[in-house]
């Protein structure tokens, strides 16, 4: 029955992941950033953060790693957003607490 779920799993995501920009992902320059972004991610990862607070660190991981197992550059590039949301979020928090940063995104928006 796991193999089953896997394969099915794994069917449905081959749809989503193709090799997309290609020559994005031959560069070093590039390949080093990314483990960089995916590094500074996993830092973020292991602060201690209420209910909810790992969710974009983790998702900007999966998406740069993903994307750069698949050569997939649309991945990496959703990647690239996450983080910028992780640097913006984990900037405000020391200056505006976890509250003010919760009441900031409940009145002008959600990410």
């Amino acid at each position: 029955v796991r193999s089953i779920l896997t394969e099915y799993t794994q069917k449905r995501l081959e749809i989503f992941i193709k090799p997309r920009g290609t020559l994005f992902h031959h560069h070093y320059v590039v390949k080093w950033l990314n483990g960089f972004m995916i590094c500074i991610c996993g830092i973020l990862l292991a602060l201690p953060m209420p209910p909810g607070g790992n969710f974009f660190p983790a998702l900007a991981i999966i998406l740069l790693s993903v994307g750069t197992l698949e050569e997939d550059g649309l991945f990496v590039i959703f990647g690239y957003i996450a983080f910028a949301a992780n640097v913006i979020i984990f900037s405000l928090l020391p200056f505006l607490g976890y509250h003010g940063v919760k009441a900031f995104f409940t009145r002008y928006g959600k990410l």
